[in-house]
């Protein structure tokens, strides 16, 4: 379990990863937002890093925020308790996990990320601790 979610290697995390540099502790994402990840604040301002996350750790937010990303639903899979949605952000293609009970997402969306859980990997692709 601490492999899954403490992976010492991007290769490891099986995740998506979203393109940043770090600024004042935040993960600041190419698409905009600046996310507070605490691994973040012992690495210098201006470092590349991949922020990579897990379709579980993200959400559908009920509106726009510093923390969110926004995107349009691209495709909805229902798989019984639980569906997978594919989201298209200005970062990429993202697939978050919701529970089936919640209200399916169309159009457009904002995502929110766990930043708390969300994991910060250097250009050689170790984890930033």
């Amino acid at each position: 379990m601490e492999a899954r979610r403490r992976p010492w290697r991007e290769v490891v995390a099986k995740g998506q990863f979203l393109a940043a540099h770090v600024e004042a502790g935040r993960a600041a994402l190419a698409a905009g937002p600046r996310l507070p990840v605490p691994a973040l604040l012992r690495v210098a301002d201006g470092t590349a890093i991949e922020i990579g996350i897990r379709p579980d750790d993200l959400s559908v937010a009920s509106g726009p925020s510093d923390d969110t990303l926004p995107g349009r639903v691209d495709v909805v899979q229902e798989l019984g308790t639980s569906r997978l949605v594919h989201v298209e952000t200005a970062a990429g293609l993202l697939r978050l996990v919701q529970p089936a009970s919640d209200a399916r997402p169309d159009g457009a969306v904002h995502v929110r990320l766990d930043a708390a859980r969300a994991m910060a990997f250097g250009e050689t692709g170790a984890r930033l601790t």
